[in-house]
């Protein structure tokens, strides 16, 4: 095969020409890879610098909140302080009655329902109430109890394995707004000794549990109440507990402040 003249060097050139074309391609391609990762990089960077300025900002207001919070709760803290002064203890009642107990289980920090007692005149009145609300709205509602009534909440007195119901009349406490509602009746009653009174709230009997979720309801209450009203005070309040500890299990939801008041009048001690 014979090479024209020259032939060779005109590759030589073509291959140089393409050597220094392609060369060319890849610094360029280079060049905008490198452009693209610094515009990339530098996305990035002010994307890293916002998202560090929102997690101060958010730390911010945490830790704004957090110290609101704390500040809350010491308020809270210091009215339940307050609430506990003015109820009726458990200590205090057993001065009047050796063999009482007071179960009270609120909801919230500060409670709706209250209790009192006083004796007047050589007779000794009792009573426990629940307030519209619970929680602060109940608590500042449980503050103006300066006198007693009844309404709606019955009386149970366990006689001879037996309750007796006396029903509270249905009749709000607290202004009638010109409508013409009944009077409250003071109901008269001969105890005997081995009577065992108990006053409640609603928040016991209308708790939410179970295996299906559904709520203690009172005849539950009213036979709780019977299996353990011959028991010492201590073990009627810790039995009170436990059966509610179990009826809720792992559920956090407590829907009411719940409060009942044990009383054994035979064991009213007139000192």
């Amino acid at each position: 095969m014979e090479w024209i003249p020259g032939a060779i060097d005109i590759l030589q050139k073509h291959f140089i020409l393409l050597l220094i074309l392609f060369l060319l391609v890849s610094f360029v391609l280079h060049i905008l890879l490198f452009r693209i990762r610094i515009r990339k990089f530098q996305q990035d960077y002010h994307r890293m610098k916002e998202q560090e300025q929102e997690s101060r900002v958010v730390l911010q207001h945490r830790n704004k909140l957090r110290d609101r919070n704390r500040s809350y709760e010491q308020s809270l803290t210091y009215a339940q302080r307050i609430q506990g002064a003015m109820f009726f203890t458990s200590g205090q009642l057993k001065a009047y009655f050796p063999e009482s107990f007071i179960y009270q289980r609120p909801k919230e920090i500060v409670s709706g329902d209250f209790n009192w007692a006083r004796r007047i005149n050589g007779k000794m009145l009792f009573s426990v109430a629940d307030c519209t609300g619970h929680g602060v709205p109940g608590a500042f509602m449980s503050l103006l109890g300066l006198e007693y009534a009844g309404a709606f909440s019955p009386l149970y007195i366990i006689r001879d394995h037996e309750i007796l119901e006396v029903k509270g009349e249905r009749i709000i406490v607290g202004p009638d707004y010109g409508l013409q509602r009944g009077l409250f009746q003071n109901r008269s009653m001969e105890i005997q000794e081995n009577d065992m009174l108990y006053l409640f709230t609603d928040g016991y009997p209308d708790q939410f549990g179970g295996p299906e979720g559904k709520k203690f309801k009172y005849r539950r209450f009213r036979h709780l109440l019977m299996s353990i009203h011959h028991l010492p005070m201590a073990e009627q309040l810790r039995k009170l507990e436990e059966s509610m500890n179990e009826w809720m299990g792992n559920r956090e939801l407590q829907i009411d402040d719940q409060t009942i008041m044990g009383i054994r009048p035979a064991s009213f001690s007139s000192s």
